[in-house]
């Protein structure tokens, strides 16, 4: 009796044991639970994630509906030295980057994808130090300086800035209250700063301070600015306007073209600048590099009144196509117009030479012997015996 009480036991047990279904399932793959519903896709929780450098974190797969069965998947980074991926879906963040991972159901039906995003840590600050009395950092995309004092003076051959070799690591940049100068090259060939804060405690701006800052675009002068050096604004290709606050005792603006305060001397047009501009008839002076590689200017009108044009102001303003020296001149400089290659046609109102400076290599990058010289018809053979005028292919009476 006992021998079949045991029989039977033991067939009930294997009978519930063969009933039971396994309902385990792991995150990412594997198991049951989808009651024969069709999986139609895959899809990642979170689709974009950021991580610090060193960080970890697994992501989560979930099967599409939400409740078919999740199968087994496959991992891949698309680049391996910012974040790794392992087969369960763990990611180790590697370096600075962005990379994307891609999950495959391993039947290769479907699969998603997840950007990871890695930063450098500690709070996104990339660098830090002082420059002379004053403190940087730079971080989240922006230098910030800030202190009371002078900024050194720098030189681009043997003491660059400090920031110099992260120059592609910020987007802007502050410099907060107490500073009283911003020194030569500070901002030389930093090439992503986009915008500039300068406080009204700055009272200089040194030579080729922002000099070949291709990225930015415009520019505030505040009151306090009493001095702005040479070559500050050089290779600032896409900068588009200067302007200063109306405060200023030194320098003022005009549709975005930098003057002295009494607008008599023309300082700086913007390389940015585009289309046709009128020079203000207060105008006197067009200083060293005024219109230098503005090369999306395409007419500049300048006015009676105008005497000197200093050397290199118009050099590669390349779709200039004309030019029109009014009588009023008395002075041009050294590759005034050099490399301002679509010149064909140079209007000259100067009625006696006697009375002009120039330097022979005011043209220089022309073929003026395919270019036309307009000149007062009492005129003509005075400029015919005059290095370069003589060498216009054509020089006629007007």
């Amino acid at each position: 009796m006992a021998m079949m009480f045991a029989c039977f036991a033991a067939c009930m047990m294997l009978a519930m044991t063969g009933c039971k279904k396994d309902d385990k399932k792991d995150d990412n793959g594997g198991g049951g639970g989808g009651g024969g519903v069709t999986l139609t896709g895959i899809k990642f929780e979170d689709a974009n994630v950021t991580l610090e450098k060193g960080e970890t974190t697994t992501l989560k797969l979930i099967p599409i509906p939400s409740n078919a069965d999740l199968p087994d998947c496959t991992f891949t980074s698309s680049k391996e030295s910012v974040a790794t991926v392992s087969s369960s879906g763990k990611v180790t963040a590697k370096a600075e980057g962005e990379t994307t991972i891609t999950a495959k159901t391993t039947d290769g039906k479907f699969s998603a994808k997840c950007t990871v995003t890695v930063t450098d840590g500690g709070g996104g600050v990339i660098a830090q130090g002082y420059a002379g009395p004053l403190e940087w950092i730079i971080q989240n995309n922006t230098l910030t300086i800030s202190g009371n004092g002078a900024m050194p003076d720098y030189n681009i051959t043997y003491n660059l800035t400090p920031w110099y070799i992260y120059g592609d690591k910020f987007t802007s940049v502050v410099i907060q209250n107490g500073a009283t100068t911003i020194g030569d090259y500070a901002f030389y060939e930093c090439r992503n700063f986009r915008n500039i804060t300068i406080p009204n405690s700055v009272n200089k701006i040194g030579d080729g301070a922002f000099r070949n800052s291709h990225a930015l675009l415009s520019i505030n002068i505040p009151s306090s600015v009493v001095l702005i050096g040479q070559w500050v604004f050089n290779g600032c290709s896409a900068l588009s306007s200067i302007n200063v606050d109306n405060g200023n005792v030194s320098y003022s603006s005009d549709n975005g073209v930098l003057y002295d305060k009494s607008k008599t001397t023309l300082k700086r047009c913007p390389e940015g600048k585009t289309g046709g501009y009128q020079i203000p008839n207060s105008v006197q002076t067009i200083d060293y590099y005024a219109f230098s590689n503005c090369q999306g200017l395409t007419s500049v009108n300048i006015p009676n009144g105008v005497k000197r044009i200093e050397t290199w102001a118009f050099e590669y303003c390349i779709l200039l196509t004309s030019i029109t020296l009014p009588s009023s001149i008395t002075y041009i400089g050294s590759w005034a117009f050099r490399q301002c290659r679509s010149i064909s046609t140079v209007t000259a109102l100067m009625t006696d030479l006697n009375n002009v400076g120039w330097n022979s290599d005011m043209f220089e990058g022309f073929n003026l012997s395919s270019c036309t010289l307009k000149v007062p018809a009492g005129s003509i053979e005075e400029y015919k015996q005059r290095s370069p005028w003589k060498d216009f292919g054509t020089i006629i009476g007007i």
